[in-house]
């Protein structure tokens, strides 16, 4: 958090209206519902398909496995452009970037101990 308040993680330019913002932030969002729900669906079309199972099921899944994963690419490539905009998007420092990932790797170490604590 001091990090970002000392200018080192991604924000938004002086140039970005409120509106872009907003929009750019609401595709963000978008693109971040999808993501888990390509997960399950690429999940579940290879569970179908170890158990042989299929069917109309199978395809119903691969159909909205195609039009979901169509959408994310279409969402991906909305957020590059916009932040592709001069002055609009400024991306986060590579020391930050680095220390975030820091973060995340000990926020994940710290959730599967807590869950073995809680198995053993």
């Amino acid at each position: 958090a001091e990090m970002e308040a000392s200018g080192y993680g991604e924000r938004f330019g002086k140039a970005a209206m409120p509106t872009e913002i907003r929009t750019f932030r609401e595709t963000a969002h978008r693109l971040a519902e999808l993501e888990p729900l390509v997960a399950q669906d690429k999940a579940a079309l290879a569970e179908l398909g170890a158990t042989d199972r299929g069917g109309a099921a199978a395809r119903a899944l691969r159909s909205r496995l195609r039009e979901s994963l169509a959408e994310m690419t279409n969402v991906k490539a909305l957020l590059e452009q916009q932040k592709s905009i001069a002055g609009f998007w400024i991306a986060p420092r590579t020391v930050y970037t680095r220390k975030l990932a820091e973060v995340r790797a000990l926020e994940g170490r710290l959730q599967q101990l807590s869950e073995a604590t809680q198995l053993g």
